[in-house]
């Protein structure tokens, strides 16, 4: 692995040090056997490339939607046909049920499923209708979020926690005739929506759910005539605990557990927040393009995935780490391909002191500092 320099550095308007020494990368080997790009999940292999999805020994031609539980246990399939069919398959290629979706309409682009990890699956069957399925295939309920705007509005999508505990639907954009805005609203346990954030200039960019289902953050884009950005936090009933603006382009915010820090990034700039008064902990820029970046409040640390995304493909990964108290940082190449079936969902998660592992790759990368 080769060592990478970064230039015009600055924490606070203090320079780095920057070091060659204090981080070391280790790579998995990468999954072989199938053509495109290959993720191990559970219990077997996804190989996808441009037209085909291929899960054991089934081959999945032109699939029109189709989801990965994020602990890679369950996989679901939109296949269109002369009617649409959903099906779910284990990790290991067997099959649950295929089930013919008579009522949803082949014409419309819009159908799209999401995949818990209990096996729960939503459907979304038109801009603005999701309809929510047991483990078993049978609809449970289904739900309109039309913002009922006479202008029109894109359609609608769906954030959630891994077991669809905490579920967001949201409008990304709404048009209003001369402005754009956006909301987003939570699911309650009586199966409504319960709106908590809209805007008629604005347009969310971004919303994520925590891990746990506690916390749900939201990116709203700026409006007409500002520059800009907007990160805004919640609890999972809606109440909004913190607002912070940046005119940074962000692409993402990530909150530790007790949701006390946020780390907001952009394509090349880290900013570190300590939500009880919004202070600004420290802030790095690097010209290595930032996949995703989070803070270890014990360390007192920023470890971010670098690389650019092209499809699933990721090239020039790297690994960058910033010890905000000791003002100094280090950065490493990976060398080979990594792929992501979804960049927003790359995580680096704690293994230890000063030991990191990234999640939801094709391969096992694992970090290693000594600051």
């Amino acid at each position: 692995m080769k060592s990478l320099y970064l230039t015009a550095i600055l924490f606070l308007g203090i320079s780095f040090s920057v070091l060659a020494q204090n981080i070391s990368v280790t790579v998995g080997d990468e999954p072989s056997g199938l053509s495109g790009a290959v993720f191990p999940i559970q219990d077997g292999i996804l190989s996808v490339s441009a037209n085909k999805v291929s899960l054991g020994e089934d081959e999945f031609y032109s699939p029109h939607s189709w989801s990965v539980s994020p602990d890679g246990r369950k996989i679901s399939f939109l296949m269109k046909g002369n009617v649409f069919e959903y099906q779910l398959f284990d990790s290991d290629g067997s099959a649950y049920f295929k089930k013919d979706l008579e009522f949803f309409d082949l014409q419309d682009e819009t159908v799209k499923n999401y995949q818990f990890d209990d096996g729960r699956t939503v459907l979304r069957d038109n801009v603005a209708n999701f309809s929510f399925y047991s483990s078993g295939g049978n609809q449970l309920y289904s739900i309109s979020n039309s913002s009922q705007s006479s202008e029109g509005e894109r359609e609608s999508e769906l954030a959630s926690d891994d077991y669809g505990r905490t579920v967001v639907l949201f409008n990304p954009v709404i048009n209003y005739g001369n402005t754009t805005g956006s909301r987003a609203s939570f699911v309650s346990k009586n199966r409504e929506i319960n709106t908590f954030f809209r805007d008629r200039e604005r347009e969310i960019s971004r919303v994520e759910v925590t891990h746990a289902g506690a916390y749900i953050t939201v990116i709203v884009k700026p409006a007409q005539g500002s520059d800009q950005y907007t990160a805004l936090i919640f609890d999972r009933f809606g109440n909004k605990l913190s607002e912070i603006n940046t005119d940074e382009e962000l692409k993402g915010v990530e909150l530790t557990d007790k949701a006390d820090y946020a780390t907001l990034f952009s394509s090349g700039r880290m900013q570190v927040y300590r939500l009880e008064n919004n202070e600004r902990v420290g802030s790095a820029s690097s010209r290595n393009s930032i996949l995703h970046a989070t803070y270890d409040p014990e360390e007192n640390m920023i470890i971010a995935m670098g690389g650019t995304l092209n499809g699933y493909s990721i090239s020039s990964p790297s690994v960058t780490v910033v010890h905000i108290g000791q003002r100094e940082i280090a950065s490493e190449e990976i060398n080979g391909r990594l792929h992501a079936l979804n960049a927003e969902k790359i995580r680096l998660v704690k293994e230890g002191r000063q030991q990191y592992e990234v999640e939801n790759l094709n391969r096992t990368v694992q970090i290693s500092t000594s600051f």
